[in-house]
């Protein structure tokens, strides 16, 4: 009798022995997407480029007009950047995650600040937003001054009246 070969794996809910099989082994390990590549989510068809190769976008700017089931859906730059690459033409049938856009960023492209979102109430006070979860299937906004950093916070707080 054969004795059997256990593995290691390990998750992120704990760290298991176990067997694996030959198509897991040898599978193409994952790797992230890359964010400069803007890729169809869908199949679809070009409307319309709206950038040209060496172009300066603005995140936000519109980049093509991509019509699918009978929609047209504006893609729109995440970040500031260059137009390295067009891989797509007008009326080109495009299939599922097919690159479209190549880009390259410029220099701080999709870096946020280290700051709270804040906004100005009504007496002109600065306050921070915080969000706390009061169900499954909604969100509660809280509003705190930064002033009252001592106040109880996170677990420790009352739990909202939701009226």
């Amino acid at each position: 009798m054969e004795k059997k070969q256990y593995d290691t794996l390990e998750t992120m809910h704990g760290t298991f022995r176990t067997t694996l099989s030959k198509k897991h082994l040898a599978r193409k390990p994952w790797q992230p997407e890359n964010p400069k590549h803007i890729k169809s989510s869908i199949p679809g068809t070009i409307v319309e480029v709206c950038v040209e190769e060496g172009q300066q976008v603005e995140a936000g700017d519109i980049l093509i007009v991509f019509k699918a089931m009978k929609m047209n859906n504006n893609i729109r730059a995440t970040f500031s950047g260059k137009v390295k690459k067009i891989d797509v033409r007008e009326g080109d049938n495009v299939p599922n995650h097919a690159l479209m856009i190549e880009m390259e960023s410029s220099g701080r492209a999709g870096v946020r600040s280290g700051r709270p979102a804040t906004f100005t109430d009504r007496t002109g006070e600065a306050r921070v937003l915080r969000r706390i979860r009061a169900s499954p299937f909604s969100f509660v906004s809280l509003f705190r001054s930064p002033a009252s950093a001592g106040e109880e916070t996170g677990a420790d707080a009352p739990a909202p009246r939701l009226s």
